[in-house]
């Protein structure tokens, strides 16, 4: 997703899940594979679980010269760029878009005139709405939401601290009992027999 300072730098008002992504954070390989990931649909794991929702659709934003490079032949299949269609091009940036795409609550033309390079495109992924009925909330959901309020979990233990502030002072108690138990050395077989 877009980190949290990209979000009010970048005016994101939309609910619709959009993914910041740089190219450096890719070698060739993984970029080839995250375009079609994104735009083709396809389940990649090196991408995450986030891959696996059910998109009907999707938007990307690239920079005309990662478009170039992927459109060269034997870079990315021609089976990908039969479904994937151009939108627009502006000022460096190409909009890229397949299958079901309604529209869109980001403003991708206002995105391409921004003077800042600190992102080298975004993705805007379209869901299909859920199927079915709800299960009813479980004990556990319900205490989870009134504890952390959050399905979210950052993977840093500085960061669990800052978001869930309010859960590890409710529970300081049983927190310092754990912490206190992972510094005490384990007792050996023999000690205890």
């Amino acid at each position: 997703m877009v980190p949290k300072e990209l979000v009010t730098k970048l005016e994101i008002t939309s609910s619709i899940p959009i993914f910041a992504f740089n190219a450096t954070w890719f070698g060739s390989q993984d970029q080839r594979a995250w375009l079609r990931c994104a735009l083709g649909g396809m389940q990649d794991d090196r991408f995450g679980a986030v891959t696996r929702l059910d998109r009907i659709g999707a938007r990307m934003l690239v920079t005309e010269k990662t478009y170039n490079d992927s459109h060269r032949p034997g870079v990315i299949s021609k089976y990908y760029w039969r479904i994937i269609t151009e939108e627009f091009r502006h000022d460096g940036w190409v909009l890229l878009r397949s299958g079901d795409c309604p529209e869109s609550g980001f403003d991708f033309h206002k995105f391409t005139e921004r003077k800042e390079k600190d992102v080298d495109g975004l993705v805007e992924w379209y869901l299909a709405p859920s199927k079915g009925r709800s299960e009813p909330e479980s004990p556990l959901a319900r205490a989870w939401k009134e504890l952390l309020e959050s399905p979210i979990i950052p993977f840093s233990l500085e960061g669990r601290r800052e978001k869930f502030a309010a859960a590890f002072d409710f529970l300081k108690e049983q927190v310092a009992t754990h912490e206190k138990a992972k510094l005490k050395p384990p007792e050996s077989k023999q000690e205890s027999d």
